[in-house]
């Protein structure tokens, strides 16, 4: 089974062109059974769409068509249309001791101008007629293989989660996009936190304190927040002596811990 998302990749202010600022992101498996981390199904190898850092994979979509596939283990996709500032997020479970199509639990395909061969079997460049030239890519999600008996049936679930992001991009929790990552600048009586995230349900971001010993201090709240709107932190808040550490949660408006967006420990007072 698959789930296969469709994503308008053309350019608001001139359909005939494309998004020169759409991308895909997955973390690729560290030991991964592809070289590079990626399988080019189809398509260009060296497309320049294509790259690796820090364990993450990006496509950054340009017209060329191209189907790349990837083991990635960490069960989530993102996509992202830097230019209207929205993303969207699929989570799906992965099961790391399943069988999957060809080892693939990701899917990325692009549309657009391909190389073919003419009937002498010289390669040439096949077009897309300028009258239906659409930009598009598939985010597609493999469940494992499942053998079904008769009357016997099989769910595959994922769950999508949009919400706002810019350009950068650092990776997805539980809780949201984490464009910049959770810091933290000490001052003699106060620490202040900084990052910027997009979160996945209306929220209040609540910033949990823990001793030497990990053990839950205190909780102090920090700020709404809303998927439609970039969470750009920047707040100081008072410290302890007994602190070291602070994570910074979501909890939803029914009081939910939703999963953190970053922790971080305390950095020591400057002497």
């Amino acid at each position: 089974m698959q789930s296969v998302t469709q994503y308008d990749t053309a350019d608001p202010q001139n359909p005939n062109d494309f998004n020169r600022d759409f991308w895909a992101f997955t973390p690729v498996h560290p030991q991964s059974a592809y070289l590079n981390g990626f399988h080019v199904r189809s398509g260009l190898a060296d497309d320049p769409s294509f790259a690796v850092k820090n364990q993450l994979f990006t496509l950054h979509w340009l017209y060329l068509q191209n189907e790349v596939w990837l083991d990635s283990p960490a069960s989530w996709l993102a996509v992202l249309d830097a230019h209207a500032g929205f993303a969207m997020v699929e989570r799906f479970t992965f099961q790391k001791n399943a069988e999957y199509p060809g080892k693939a639990t990701v899917i990325f395909y692009k549309n657009g101008p391909s190389i073919e061969m003419n009937k002498d079997g010289m390669p040439f460049i096949n077009p897309a007629n300028a009258e239906d030239r659409l930009h598009y890519m598939e985010a597609e999600i493999n469940s494992p293989i499942v053998n079904l008996k008769p009357s016997e049936t099989y769910a595959f679930d994922t769950r999508w989660f949009p919400t706002r992001s810019e350009k950068e991009f650092s990776t997805v929790s539980d809780a949201g996009i984490i464009e910049a990552e959770l810091s933290a600048s000490r001052k003699p009586q106060s620490i202040v936190l900084t990052g910027k995230f997009g979160v996945f349900v209306p929220c209040n971001l609540v910033a949990l304190f823990y001793d030497r010993n990990n053990s839950p201090t205190r909780n102090i709240s920090l700020q709404a927040a809303d998927p439609a709107e970039v969470v750009d932190l920047h707040q100081e808040v008072a410290i302890t002596k007994s602190d070291a550490r602070i994570s910074i949660h979501v909890i939803d408006e029914k009081g939910i811990d939703r999963g953190a967006l970053g922790e971080i420990a305390i950095p020591q007072a400057e002497q």
